[in-house]
């Protein structure tokens, strides 16, 4: 697992009829092998997450690698310098590019989390009864996350756990908002996202669980959508 963070120059993207990482993904999968790409889009649970997040002077573009089937669009994205998009001219350059270190799942198990913000960086959403859901639900999210852990690592934490986990996480403070995201011209998912503050006041194999959870979630992801740029999160400690 690992995180390549690729800084773009700033544009106005107000001329785009979807968010900037939905064009981004597009681009990518454009620049693969094209059995590869259709393979990784038929995939019902993706080995990868990205997102953007605007900055004063840049923009970043984070792309999350948990399996290597996906590596091909991380390599791409990797070695891109200029990406281009329909719906702005000229398109837009790679101004740098900054990969993290390659790390397994011990190591991240050995990363325990206690005391932290959590950043919802891209809108969160998740699906209830057939639709898709802009009303704040942390347990919800993680039902995803769980799933790509049992998946791709063979370590299982069952849905119905998860909600007695999270009785176990105090919100300190947070600020959440709705917030729309265009997929495609017509189609605009809900979602949340926003700033939390948390703790972790169960019992040692508890929290061990819920750290499990939150840390790979930096990597896969939360809630529906992530290979499309919805659910991405960043994640500071206060304390361990």
């Amino acid at each position: 697992m690992k995180h390549l963070d690729i800084v773009l120059q700033k544009r106005n993207l107000s001329g785009l009829y979807a968010s900037l990482a939905v064009k981004l993904q597009a681009f990518l999968m454009a620049n693969i092998d094209q059995k590869t790409a259709e393979h990784l889009h038929n995939k019902n649970k993706r080995t990868y997450s990205l997102f953007t997040m605007p900055q004063k002077q840049n923009i970043i573009f984070r792309i999350s690698l948990i399996g290597d089937e996906a590596l091909p669009l991380y390599t791409a994205a990797k070695n891109t310098r200029t990406f281009y998009v329909s719906g702005l001219d000229g398109g837009i350059d790679v101004l740098n590019t900054i990969e993290s270190e390659n790390i397994d799942l011990d190591t991240l198990k050995s990363k325990q989390l206690s005391h932290f913000k959590m950043l919802l960086a891209s809108p969160a959403t998740y699906i209830h009864n057939g639709s898709r859901e802009n009303m704040f639900s942390l347990p919800s999210y993680f039902f995803s996350v769980a799933d790509k852990l049992k998946s791709f690592h063979d370590n299982d934490i069952p849905h119905e756990s998860i909600r007695t986990l999270f009785q176990n996480v105090s919100y300190q403070n947070y600020r959440i908002q709705s917030e729309k995201y265009p997929i495609k011209r017509g189609q605009i998912i809900p979602g949340a996202c926003g700033e939390l503050e948390l703790k972790f006041t169960g019992k040692p194999n508890e929290n061990e669980a819920l750290s499990l959870l939150f840390r790979y979630a930096e990597y896969s992801g939360i809630g529906a959508k992530t290979a499309l740029g919805m659910g991405g999160i960043l994640i500071d400690e206060i304390g361990l």
